[in-house]
């Protein structure tokens, strides 16, 4: 059975940079998109995802509202957060304080894997 990971990304980002590219069903993935117009914290609480993938690339005021929301929310599923390499100030140490794992952008695809299996736990399906 395939991981369920949301991803919200924004919606200008190009098709061949999301990150489901490198999360594929084959590797036992199923992404759920969103995007950061679309997607709040309240609907945290109804994800039956194992893990939210939030890519902040390029920076939004939304996405640095959204981890500050975030850093509230008690009980809710596992966040790896993904910002630019030249990150704001205000969105790095939103972004670090409120999700359980961050990288930078560009994405490396075997460290995202490693750190998506990480916080996932280990699985019953071959990766």
């Amino acid at each position: 059975m395939p991981h369920e990971l949301c991803l919200v990304e924004p919606t200008a980002l190009a098709p061949q940079l999301s990150l489901s590219r490198m999360l594929r069903p084959e590797d036992g993935y199923r992404c759920r998109f969103n995007s950061w117009s679309s997607f709040s914290a309240a609907e945290l609480n109804r994800l039956d995802s194992q893990l939210l993938l939030a890519v902040a690339v390029p920076e939004t005021r939304e996405a640095i509202t959204f981890f500050r929301s975030l850093f509230h929310k008690p009980g809710r599923i596992p966040t790896l957060a993904v910002v630019p390499s030249q990150s704001s100030e205000e969105l790095f140490r939103t972004a670090s304080d409120a999700a359980d794992d961050f990288m930078l952008w560009p994405i490396r695809e075997q460290e995202l894997r490693e750190r998506v299996k990480r916080l996932i736990g280990s699985s019953t399906h071959d990766m």
